[in-house]
């Protein structure tokens, strides 16, 4: 917890304590767990021959990588509504209102949002959203924006990785390996925080993701 974890958080200068948030670094949760599994196949494979080089030297592993997401920091970087001189590019931007309750959504599930609906121009915008944008309001002329500093978190990651590994000998100086590495196998769509500047049209808005996934094939000659 802080009030500032960079030069670019806004600060109230009337009321310090009512910036207490999270700090911009926070994750709260951080859970991994990796394995590595050599299979018994050897016991089916005989003492010598092609037979034996394909079936022994199997191995499995992997990585798996649960973090709870990072802060969402809102701001406002429209005109400067507190007239603190939050407009010129070298301060950081106003906050808004907080004038309702914060509805946090899947942003799994995409939404039709109202679109410009002009001539060729579609009527609804699909978008994946995070949090409902009218909990948030322009704050009056002259005040700062009671949104507090990161008082909320993001979206988190959820990934598994895995390795199949197979390494075969060739008499006492040689051994080659195959390896298939295979990065977010469950291909989960892992979000990167929503848009939290409330000046923007994709306020609340998921725009990027992490990788989906990605598969690699590596071979490697020890001698």
């Amino acid at each position: 917890m802080d009030n500032a974890s960079g030069f670019q958080d806004l600060l109230n200068p009337y009321c310090y304590k009512c910036d207490v948030g999270l700090s911009s670094f926070d994750a709260r949760h951080h859970f991994i767990f990796s394995y590595t599994y050599e299979l018994p196949l050897k016991r089916f494979a005989p003492s010598s021959g092609l037979r034996q080089k394909l079936i022994d030297g199997w191995e499995i592993g992997g990585i798996y990588n649960y973090q709870s997401g990072s802060p969402i920091y809102i701001s406002d970087s429209g005109d400067d509504q507190s007239l603190q001189g939050s407009f010129d590019g070298f301060n950081p931007p106003d906050r808004p209102d907080l004038v309702g309750p914060l509805h946090q959504l899947n942003p799994h599930k995409t939404v039709c949002a109202a679109g410009t609906g002009g001539p060729g121009e579609p009527s609804c915008a699909f978008v994946n959203v995070f949090f409902d944008p009218a909990a948030f309001a322009l704050q009056p002329l002259g005040q700062i924006g009671n949104a507090r500093h990161n008082f909320f978190a993001g979206p988190p990651v959820n990934n598994l990785d895995f390795t199949a590994i197979k390494r075969t000998s060739f008499g006492e100086r040689y051994n080659l390996e195959f390896r298939t590495e295979i990065f977010n196998i469950l291909n989960h769509a892992q979000f990167f925080n929503p848009v939290g500047d409330f000046s923007n049209s994709k306020f609340g808005d998921v725009t990027t993701a992490r990788d989906p996934r990605f598969i690699q094939f590596g071979l490697k000659l020890n001698f």
